[in-house]
């Protein structure tokens, strides 16, 4: 695939709410600890994870993706 359709796929999956992440996992029987982000114990999320996560290494990624 190319570049274009993965960020196609991945903002329609974000605008859709596909990825399993934070409520997805509420809704499966003995999977609710899954919904919370592991690094720092609160409600998983992407805008927490790629946005507002204070974990080790975030704030590097950030700095090397401006530089893309």
């Amino acid at each position: 695939k190319d570049l274009e359709k993965l960020t196609q796929e991945f903002f329609w999956k974000c605008i859709h709410n596909t990825f399993r992440v934070g409520d997805f996992w509420t809704q499966v029987k003995n999977s609710e600890i899954k919904g919370i982000y592991h690094t720092c114990g609160v409600p998983e999320s992407l805008e927490h994870i790629a946005l507002e996560c204070d974990a080790p290494g975030q704030k590097l990624i950030w700095l090397f993706t401006q530089q893309l």
